[in-house]
């Protein structure tokens, strides 16, 4: 069989530029999502500490949630960038240095997460215990004992257990070319399958109870006649009940719209994290090679987990975004201010 040297070299050429294409594509993809990231979750750190209204004890686990994020683009993804364009990158060198340090952020956002879905169980479900039970130094010590857990877990295998030498060719960071299969099935159990299938079980059971609370309350506002033509609100008939069922309906909107944000918060959560480790499931549990164009896309997708919560609060919740459109105007006119030389 004759091949002409010209048609190879022409497939080469075609290989090569479609290989460029696909890493330059990756390599947006990856500062686009770093700088999201970064920027996003500095924006829900800062809108926490200036707006009063949001200063609870459910948005302070969605700033405790913001600080893993905020390192996944601030240190991870530069690695991953530093990965995917330095041809001369030394990946057997590289790799057991990157994946400890993906491993700590992206552990403790999933269990951060599985954190902010058990404090809205307990105000949902136990709400006269919620006070007592989740107080602010619970609340500190439980963000304590995750970060803890996943320093201890993420240093394994730079300590002497769970890490191995590649077998082959390596030409991206993967957990199983560098991670033995005991150490990859304890991590996968303890960060992603028990916090996917308690989130998803709580997060369908917060939905249903707290739609059904809400037309608990919007019963009682109808009973007690706040809603019907010709009532008085004020009326010495109706002083206390009408109050007290006004503010009950207060309380019950604003949980509703705080448990719409952690139910987005874990769909969001669970859409992106679960195909990649399927990816790595499977390619344990079986000989099956999966295409590196889909794992590709699936560690972006669990990348891309990290700065999507900054959209969703924004979307849902209408103090976030105007905190956020009070911070960016305050940056943008310091920064006319800095241009101007502090001449308006």
């Amino acid at each position: 069989m004759n091949t002409h040297p010209l048609n190879v070299s022409n497939n080469s050429e075609i290989s090569a530029s479609v290989k460029r294409a696909e890493t330059y594509l990756i390599s947006l993809i990856y500062a686009v999502i770093a700088v999201i990231a970064v920027f996003g979750n500095i924006l829900v750190i800062l809108a926490v500490y200036i707006n009063t209204r949001l200063q609870t004890k459910s948005n302070y686990l969605l700033v405790a949630l913001a600080v893993p994020d905020f390192f996944q683009g601030a240190v991870s993804l530069p690695l991953r960038l530093v990965e995917v364009l330095d041809v001369n990158c030394d990946l057997k060198s590289f790799c057991p240095v990157a994946i400890p340090v993906s491993t700590l952020f992206g552990a403790a956002s999933n269990l951060h997460i599985l954190l902010v879905a058990v404090e809205r169980s307990v105000s949902i479900f136990f709400p006269y215990c919620y006070y007592s039970w989740m107080t602010t130094k619970k609340v500190l010590m439980g963000v304590c004992v995750i970060w803890l857990s996943v320093v201890t877990v993420s240093l394994l295998p730079v300590l002497g257990w769970g890490g191995k030498e590649p077998e082959t060719v390596v030409t991206f960071c993967r957990f199983p070319s560098f991670l033995i299969q005991e150490y990859i099935t304890c991590l996968y159990l303890f960060v992603h399958v028990i916090p996917i299938i308690v989130v998803t079980f709580l997060n369908v059971f917060i939905l249903r109870e707290s739609l059904r609370h809400l037309r608990r309350i919007e019963a009682q506002v109808v009973s007690s006649g706040f809603n019907l033509p010709g009532r008085d609100s004020n009326s010495q008939f109706f002083p206390q009940p009408v109050e007290a069922v006004r503010q009950k309906k207060v309380e019950a909107m604003k949980q509703r719209k705080t448990t719409f944000i952690v139910a987005a918060v874990v769909g969001s959560f669970i859409l992106l994290v679960v195909p990649i480790v399927t990816i790595d499931i499977v390619e344990m549990l079986t000989a099956a090679v999966i295409p590196e164009a889909v794992v590709k896309i699936a560690v972006l997708m669990i990348y891309a987990n990290h700065c999507v919560n900054v959209f969703v609060y924004a979307g849902l919740n209408s103090d976030y975004r105007r905190a956020f459109k009070n911070i960016l105007k305050k940056c943008v006119n310091v920064f006319r201010l800095r241009r101007t030389g502090g001449h308006d």
